[in-house]
């Protein structure tokens, strides 16, 4: 829960400088050169926090770090397509009194059927 609305940001933040590396594959501060990707993860959860669900991490990893990317590349896209949904449903019923419109969300399984279901079932 949150305590105040000022404590959440809505503005795009800049994204967050990964340590220099000293040459020899690992950063200053001892860390290995997967933290840039660290990094980026950082930066999107961060975007994606305050809002900016156009944010996607590189496509190109592979192994963890890409298996990594694409689920939270997945899960933003998902959140993206709500956001977009509830929008055009606000429209549409709310301000053009059309009552037959329902969301669809790509993903209907857990709780993101049961956010659809919910929004449809309040314009019922």
């Amino acid at each position: 829960m949150q305590k105040s609305t000022d404590a959440v940001r809505t503005e795009k933040l800049p994204p967050a400088a990964p340590p220099e590396t000293n040459g020899n594959g690992t950063h200053a501060n001892g860390t290995d050169t997967n933290s840039a990707e660290l990094y980026d993860l950082l930066h999107a959860l961060q975007q994606m926090l305050v809002g900016d669900f156009s944010v996607r991490l590189p496509g190109h990893q592979v192994g963890l770090m890409g298996k990594i990317a694409d689920t939270f590349n997945s899960i933003v896209a998902s959140n993206q397509r709500m956001a977009q949904q509830l929008e055009r449903v606000g429209q549409v019923v709310g301000r053009e009194g059309k009552t037959r419109q329902r969301i669809r969300l790509a993903a209907s399984a857990g709780a993101w059927g049961e956010m659809e279901n919910s929004v449809n079932t309040m314009i019922d």
